[in-house]
């Protein structure tokens, strides 16, 4: 064999070698896309589960009753505990909205 041939051959190996190597990356990348949609997805969740929590104790349950049910008349306290509600709701659906249409949040959880 030749020094020719040993080059091709090395030449050749090294192809093999660099194309294995950018499969393997392809995988990873596509196993750290579905990792971050995972926790995005989980993020998600465990916002809106930490606020459905937070609205079911007791300071918080009947006032959200008596919104719900039509009643007006809040004292200034709260109002403002109705708005600070109505605020993290909002800004939780939009932070989902954001995610989701970036693709970082699926639409079941959406």
């Amino acid at each position: 064999m030749s020094l020719s041939d040993l080059a091709s051959i090395g030449s050749f190996v090294s192809g093999v070698a660099v194309l294995i190597s950018l499969i393997y990356l392809a995988l990873q990348v596509r196993q750290a896309e579905k990792n971050q949609r995972a926790l995005m997805n989980q993020g998600t969740a465990a916002r809106v589960s930490e606020a459905i929590l937070a609205l079911a104790q007791p300071p918080l349950a009947g006032l959200s009753a008596r919104a719900l049910s039509g009643e007006l008349d809040f004292s200034a306290q709260e109002t403002n505990q109705l708005r600070m509600i109505l605020r993290v709701a909002l800004l939780s659906l939009q932070d989902a909205m954001i995610q989701h249409r970036a693709g970082l949040v699926d639409h079941i959880t959406f």
